[in-house]
């Protein structure tokens, strides 16, 4: 006991120099020391850092939806949710608190697209700060809506649309209704700008109006919602926040109340269905009797207007009839009074024939009465005083015989009288004073019948005038009668048009009012059959997993994950090798010092612990280091990266136990069992065989010695480096696997930016060749349809365009389901000129078969389809329907099936009709993408016009924020090549010093000595490099198929120039590093090949 007492206390006392010596050995060899140190900081940064940032990034969003009251649950119902349902909800004990709401999805027209914008309702009555606030929203900028007509928009659609403040955001349902019925007013004015802990992602769902996709969401008071019941109702829970909400405890938290809501929602949807029956019934008897007495009424209405056209009717016949009696009564008086004045015109006429004769005959007889009496008168004044008083007599007669008016008939008597009286004065005086009475009596018959002859031509004139002034009336009435006839024919006539427009018109209220009782029973019945088909309603209680960007930021976490299993590991296990590979050459280098150590005396464990306390120090240093950069730089470099994608704010650094320890612990554990591996087998020996240097391995020829034809042509120095590299194969192999996986880790960053690329590059430029696609509205009509197409073709601006129909779809196949837009084509053959279909391995074109379909290669991936499986489809029903897969083509973006034209009526039984329209253009500026746009908005089937332009834009945003993250792992994979090559040079080096130093003595100038090591590194770097091109190529493939997103495959090829780059790096370094040993080599001073020992 005292023996072994005196023992311990030497030992302790040895312990004490063998500190002090490590530490003179890590002054020493600081080099080696700090090669170790900061190959473990980089592993350990690296795998901890990258394994942190899953966890820092739940943290952030677990903390952001605490602080932002993000909905533990959201209930929905078939038939909305009434205030009973509500209240139903929150007698619930482990419920904190529900806030029911209202959304719809709307049409908005800015700047030069159209969107679809998902309007949520806010309650503006409510604080921020209040704890029933769900779903707060995070205010950016301006401030919430405080009145109707006020709204606020999402930072995204600020930032990328240019919506200010101020401006006038309009609403409408497009064709599907008026927005008015279920909004107060269909004009918003922006005073906010926000983000919701609801869309944590840029990504809002699908929509049934515009172009079927929801681009932004904007938030309006909920008192402008006109509907009768709210569309959800947002839980939290008590003692939600409490628990991690990725945990598995808040899981059981929310599928415990989610069993109770739903059991509760069958109870509520059993009253409400009741409810819902009671008064659709009651609404159905109303319309019912509504029915009924507008028929009632419409029918009266028509009889009213027909009796008042067949009374029109009567009347306009019995005024045509009377009409037609009184133009014949007209016409018989005309007729009558014609024939008058025709008459009176024959008697005047004779009349004036008459007279006309009676005056010739009365002139001929007058001339020859006048001579007579003046013969009398000659005789009478023969005897003046006796025949004076006949003559005077005799001259009357004569006068009045001169008197036209005279019928000739008085006339003859006159003459007679003459001739009487003449006869007598010519006899005897006696005779001649009775001749002189004849012949005044003559005169005066003269006179009179020259006075009747005056008396009848005035009777005669004046019956002329009368004659004319009768006939002229004639004419006057007869033309008067007509007018009025004419008139009174035109009356009847415009009647009768009136009559036809009123019975046309009543023909068509008739049609109108017969199609309307008809919509209206046609309503009733349908009415009725929806009564009979409503279906008890169903309440979908819906929780955070359901939610897209809860969903999409947790899987980016797990991708993250993913990557950190394989990535950090690889280069973890890289750092570890070359730290293995130091510690044990480090060992094998201080073979004497171990056995003269032991030949003093010391024991095992204690000469193990020199080198186990120098490899602790290098890792514990290290990982320290790597735990302070892994822990900060990583997760907020990923989390940056991540932030172009999603609105978490704010990252939370954790320090994560479990990793630090698992990270040093790897670290610490591989150095230090390294050094003991390597120190037991030295320890094993006695001290004398430890202070006899190692013997040298026994030469033997190598594999190139073989091929005398190539060996017999190299140089003294290339045949040396040939044996030194195949000799020492330990050495070899440690070499290549620590650059090869430097290298393999360069190339997988570079590959991971061309993956990403790839989308933008392929999926955009080779794949997809259009420039535009149009959204048309569902409802469009044909003309309308060809009219579009018809000024697409005439567009200067446009190359070429063809229609397509898309429709999103769920696709499933076993038990596995996935929504995808399927794609018909107008035309197949025309479709090969704007989408290429083809198989990403083979580039061999695929077409579209008949009775088949074909799927995107991440769609059929995600489903483990083939081609030539059938697969299931719903239709416009959704009913199932079974199709088989005739190819698997290229494709980066969405999930796609393409189905051709023919197929899609077969299987739908429907004809096709398109939804849009993509076009090829000429010129893809900014500014003539504008006007074609703005152009195209105006026309009103025109849902939405989008530019590939601006989804290129948005990828490469996307690749610039990754650029953060590849430029950090191809830095760290750089600098750990960098380490690697300085370790592992730094080591063949100071194993070599003896045989560097024999080839100084041999006469080789110092840039020989460098060339002689240089060639040996350089094929050793090449070799490692070529390896590492080929592993990097795995692990770049592992890597991506592991980070894919759901909907997203990344190009799964390598650039040329990420080999070329990653070749580069790697060289660069390896110069850099026998740059760096250039010195250490000049260093070397011949003496040491003098010595028999180290």
């Amino acid at each position: 006991m005292k023996i072994q007492h005196q023992w311990k206390g030497l030992s302790g006392r040895m312990k004490s120099p063998l500190f002090k010596s490590t530490l003179r050995e890590i002054k020493g060899s600081l080099g080696r020391f700090l090669s170790i140190f900061f190959i473990v900081t980089l592993g350990v940064s690296f795998f901890a850092g990258i394994n942190a940032s899953a966890p820092d990034m739940k943290a952030t969003a677990d903390r952001y939806f605490d602080k932002y009251n993000f909905m533990d649950l959201q209930i929905m119902s078939t038939l909305g949710l009434d205030k009973d349902d509500i209240k139903s909800i929150e007698d619930l004990d482990e419920v904190k608190a529900v806030m029911p709401g209202y959304s719809l999805d709307a049409i908005a027209v800015r700047s030069s697209s159209q969107s679809v914008l998902r309007v949520h309702s806010i309650p503006i009555s409510k604080s921020l700060e209040d704890d029933s606030y769900i779903n707060r929203p995070r205010l950016m900028k301006g401030r919430l809506p405080e009145k109707s007509g006020e709204c606020v928009v999402e930072e995204d659609a600020f930032g990328k649309e240019f919506i200010k403040l101020g401006d006038i955001i309009k609403l409408s349902l497009g064709n599907s209704g008026d927005i008015k019925e279920s909004l107060n007013t269909d004009e918003y004015k922006v005073v906010g700008v926000v983000n919701s802990p609801y869309y944590v992602t840029y990504e809002k769902g699908n929509s049934k109006i515009g172009s079927g996709k929801v681009s932004q969401y904007i938030m309006i008071p909920e008192e402008d919602f006109k509907l009768p019941v709210y569309t959800e109702a947002n839980v939290i829970l008590k003692g939600a926040k409490e628990l991690f909400t990725y945990g598995d405890e808040y899981e059981k938290l929310r599928d415990d109340v989610t069993k109770k809501i739903e059991s509760i929602g069958e109870k509520r949807a059993e009253l409400r269905y009741d409810e819902i029956i009671k008064e659709a019934t009651k609404t159905l008897d109303e319309k019912k009797k509504e029915y009924e007495e507008g028929k009632l009424k419409a029918e009266s209405e028509l009889k009213n207007a027909l009796d008042k056209i067949e009374e029109g009717n009567k009347n306009l016949d019995k005024g045509e009839k009377e009409l037609n009696l009184k133009e014949r009564q007209v016409n018989e008086s005309l007729e009558l009074g014609k024939e008058k004045i025709k008459d009176a015109e024959v008697d005047l006429k004779i009349g004036k024939a008459q007279y006309e004769a009676q005056l010739q005959t009365f002139n001929e007889k007058k001339a020859e009465a006048e001579t007579q009496l003046e013969d009398a008168k000659k005789a009478i004044f023969q005897g003046e005083a006796l025949i004076e008083k006949q003559e005077r007599e005799l001259l009357d007669l004569k006068e009045k015989l001169e008197d036209p008016s005279i019928p000739e008939i008085e006339k003859e008597r006159i003459k007679i009288q003459i001739e009487t009286i003449e006869s007598a004065l010519s006899y005897a005086k006696p005779a001649l004073e009775k001749a002189k009475i004849e012949l005044a009596s003559k005169e005066a018959e003269l006179k009179e019948g020259e006075a009747k002859l005056n008396a009848a031509k005035a009777s005669l004139d004046a019956a002329e005038k009368q004659l004319n002034a009768e006939k002229a009336n004639l004419l006057e009435g007869e033309s008067k009668s007509k007018a009025e006839f004419k008139k009174a024919r035109g009356d009847i006539e415009n009647g009768r048009i009136e009559l036809a427009k009123g019975k046309e018109e009543y023909e068509k209220n008739k049609v109108s009012v017969e199609a309307t009782l008809k919509d209206g029973k046609d309503r009733i019945l349908d009415a009725e059959d929806k009564i009979k088909g409503i279906e008890e309603p169903s309440w979908y209680v819906l929780n955070r997993d359901m939610n897209y960007g809860y969903v999409s930021y947790e899987d980016a976490a797990n991708r993250v994950k993913a990557i950190a299993q394989v990535f950090p590991v690889f280069f973890f296990l890289v750092a570890a090798l070359v730290c293995l590979t130091t510690m044990t050459r480090m060992v094998d280098e201080q073979r004497v010092d171990i056995g003269t150590l032991k030949a003093l005396g010391y024991e095992k464990r204690d000469i193990a612990s020199k080198y186990i306390l120098y490899a602790a120090l290098a890792s514990i240093g290290g990982s320290i280091l790597g735990l302070a950069i892994g822990f900060i730089l990583f997760p907020t470099v990923i989390f940056d990266a991540y932030g172009i994608m999603f609105t978490v704010s704010d990252l939370i650094l954790q320090f994560n136990v479990f990793y630090a320890i698992i990270a040093t612990l790897a670290a610490v554990l591989t150095t230090t069992l390294a050094a003991l591996g390597a120190c037991y087998k030295e320890l094993k020996e006695t001290p004398a065989l430890l202070m006899i240097p190692k013997a040298p391995k026994v030469g033997k020829k190598i594999l190139l010695e073989r091929c005398n034809f190539i060996w017999k042509r190299l140089k003294f120095t290339e045949k040396v480096t040939a044996r030194n590299i195949f000799r020492y194969k330990k050495r070899f192999l440690m070499t290549v696997l620590g650059i090869s996986g430097c290298t393999a880790l360069i190339l997988a960053g570079f590959g991971i930016k061309d993956s990403i690329r790839a989308i933008i590059d392929i999926e955009y430029g080779k794949i997809i060749t259009y420039d535009m696609s149009v959204s048309l509205d569902s409802n469009i009509k044909t003309e309308d349809e060809n009219a579009l197409r018809e000024y697409l073709n005439d567009d200067d601006r446009i190359k070429d365009s063809m229609m397509y129909k898309t429709k999103n779809t769920d696709i499933s196949f076993h038990d596995k389901s996935k929504e995808a837009s399927l794609v018909i084509p107008e035309d197949v053959e025309k479709f090969k000129e704007f989408h290429i279909l083809r198989v990403r391995t083979s580039q061999k074109e695929v077409s579209l078969d008949e009775g088949g379909i074909v799927l995107a290669e991440k769609l059929a991936k995600e489903l483990g389809v083939k081609k030539g499986d059938t697969i299931n489809i719903n239709d416009e029903n959704n009913k199932r329907i079974s199709v088989p897969v005739t190819g698997i083509v290229e494709n980066y973006v969405s999930h796609y099936a393409f189905m051709s034209r023919s197929t899609y009526e077969s299987l739908y039984e429907r004809d096709f009709k398109g939804n849009q329209i993509v076009a090829e253009i000429k010129d893809t500026t900014k500014s003539v993408e504008d006007s074609i746009s703005k152009e195209l908005l105006e026309k009103k089937d025109v849902a939405g016009v989008y530019f590939n332009s601006g989804v290129k834009e948005t990828y490469s945003d996307t690749i610039k924020s990754l650029n953060y993250v590849v430029i950090v792992m191809i830095l760290a994979a750089g600098a750990l090549a960098f380490v690697v090559l300085y370790n592992l040079t730094n080591v063949n080096i100071s194993e070599r010093l003896r045989e560097i130093a024999t080839i100084k003595v041999l006469g080789f100038y110092d840039k020989e000595v460098s060339a002689y090591v240089y060639k040996e590194n350089v094929l050793l770097t090449i070799i490692g490099i070529l390896v590492g091109l080929i592993l990097g190529v795995f692990l770049h493939r592992f890597i991506m198929v592991t980070a894919e997103p759901n909907e997203i495959m990344f190009g799964r090829t390598i650039g040329v120039f990420s080999y070329i780059y990653a070749f580069g790096i790697t060289m660069l370094f390896s110069a850099l590093v026998n740059w760096a040993m250039y010195y250490k080599l000049k260093a070397v001073k011949m003496v040491e090949s003098l010595k028999s020992v180290d």
